[in-house]
């Protein structure tokens, strides 16, 4: 399987994507995880490549919204949702590598 390697900008950070045998979060098997102060996408290596895509994209949203300072119990459901979509199309924008790597079939 072909894991995604490159550098993931977003906003003004650059994360570097750690592909790894076993993710652990607090001690317990995760899929992925972020450390924002590191600019870190931490993936499971071994998840089927439909899985890995999505849990991929789920830890960049995770980062989107620590980019646009993001409470999802407290802002308003028009700005999160205005704020993912501006930071969704800026990391396309940016990343278009990234986004062949999601539209790929195998």
């Amino acid at each position: 399987m072909i894991l995604y390697t490159k550098p993931i900008k977003v906003c003004n950070l650059d994360y570097e994507v750690v592909n790894e045998d076993d993710v652990l979060l607090n001690g317990e098997k995760a899929n992925g995880y972020i450390v924002h102060d590191k600019a870190e996408i931490h993936i499971d290596k071994n998840l089927p490549l439909c899985l890995y895509k999505h849990y991929l994209k789920h830890e960049i949203n995770h980062a989107i919204m620590l980019a646009f300072n993001l409470d999802i119990e407290n802002d308003d459901v028009e700005r999160f949702v205005d704020c993912m979509a501006t930071g969704d199309l800026t990391v396309m924008r940016d990343n278009p590598s990234l986004v062949e790597f999601f539209m790929e079939e195998k």
